[in-house]
């Protein structure tokens, strides 16, 4: 399972193996380290019920596509069908297509990736690269609707990664200038403290200097 998680961590395409072996086994040796990933590169596949599952070419380890479902490349999907959707001209994109995908974007994301583990750096690069091109998507479905004079959706989105994400500040604050450019001081206030009760509460600790 170890193995199957840097996969994805690291994109689960194309990744060198000896990259996976140096995540896994970063004190070894390398011929102990490949053995290491010969033994369970096999215990996955096994695990998955299908050799084809995860393809070894070239000394590179991918997922196959036709065979395996991962979210991260689902919602990877959805973002950019929302940011082809996004490059036409106000009013050229169908606001209920818009709204559907946001729905599923939403949907995809369940939280942050691995959240209970910290060991692998990819891991802790994977996480924020999701949440960043996620928030970066909502962004920009948010100021569309703010221009179209609809403000109420712009805050949902936020509200919405919020309630998935609750400890990742980013998108509290796009919800506090989404109150103030519609000039709900009180809400912009209200997410503000809500963060910081959250913060205190989860994490003892205070919001950032940029959100303060």
């Amino acid at each position: 399972m170890e193995l199957l998680k840097v996969l994805v961590a690291l994109g689960g395409q194309e990744v060198r193996a000896d990259q996976i072996a140096d995540a896994l086994w970063p004190h070894v040796d390398a011929d102990y380290a490949h053995k290491s990933f010969t033994a369970t590169l096999h215990r996955l596949r096994r695990l998955l019920g299908d050799d084809d599952a995860v393809l070894l070419r070239d000394a590179r380890l991918s997922l196959n596509p036709a065979l395996v479902w991962v979210d991260n490349w689902a919602l990877e999907q959805v973002c950019a069908a929302v940011d082809e959707a996004l490059r036409a001209p106000p009013g050229a994109a169908p606001d209920a297509g818009l709204r559907s995908l946001a729905d599923e974007a939403l949907a995809l994301y369940r939280g942050p990736f691995l959240p209970d583990e910290s060991e692998q750096p990819s891991y802790i690069a994977s996480r924020e690269q999701l949440r960043l091109r996620l928030l970066r998507c909502l962004a920009r479905l948010a100021r569309r609707w703010e221009d179209a004079k609809q403000p109420e959706a712009a805050a949902e989105c936020y509200l919405r990664l919020i309630e998935a994400d609750p400890l990742y500040e980013a998108p509290y604050r796009n919800l506090m200038l989404c109150y103030q450019r519609a000039g709900d001081l009180v809400e912009a206030r209200t997410s503000y403290e809500r963060l910081r009760t959250l913060l205190a509460a989860r994490l003892k600790a205070a919001p950032s200097p940029e959100t303060q």
